[in-house]
């Protein structure tokens, strides 16, 4: 079935047909996800969340707005006592949970904010998922045919 899957979408894109190509490029990834192993199906259903096996990029932008909201949250409810801020109050508000996530995300780096604690480990992972983000957002914009 995977073999029929994989020349229908060849058919499809030496035809210059890229949307029929796409679609049965994701529905042969669905079947070999459905028939692997455990490990390589976990990451297989990652990569299909994330963006779709490289076809759908736009996913990106998503997940990482989901996660910047995400991880502002978490600052702003679990950990505000964690931060140490350059003005005289001690306690973030939720605008500066935010603008702590987005500065982390995008890995600007802090120069009025002193994250402390286990919050440090929080900000590297999502300055690391950051970075991640903008290199799979870049490359699935260049190997995507528009």
């Amino acid at each position: 079935m995977q073999l029929k899957l994989r020349r229908t979408k060849k058919i499809y894109s030496d035809q210059g047909d890229d949307k029929k190509g796409i679609e049965y490029y994701l529905k042969e990834k669905e079947l070999e996800r459905k028939s692997s192993k455990f490990l390589k199906k976990t990451r297989m259903l990652i990569s299909n969340l994330y963006w779709g096996y490289g076809r759908r990029p736009s996913r990106i932008i998503y997940v990482s707005l989901l996660l910047i909201l995400g991880f502002a949250l978490l600052y702003y409810f679990i950990f505000p006592n964690n931060f140490v801020l350059n003005n005289p109050k001690c306690i973030i508000s939720i605008w500066d949970s935010l603008y702590i996530s987005v500065v982390s995300f995008t890995t600007l780096g802090f120069g009025d904010v002193n994250p402390y604690g286990i919050v440090r480990v929080l900000v590297a992972f999502e300055s690391l998922f950051g970075a991640m983000s903008i290199g799979f957002l870049v490359a699935g914009f260049s190997n995507f045919k528009y």
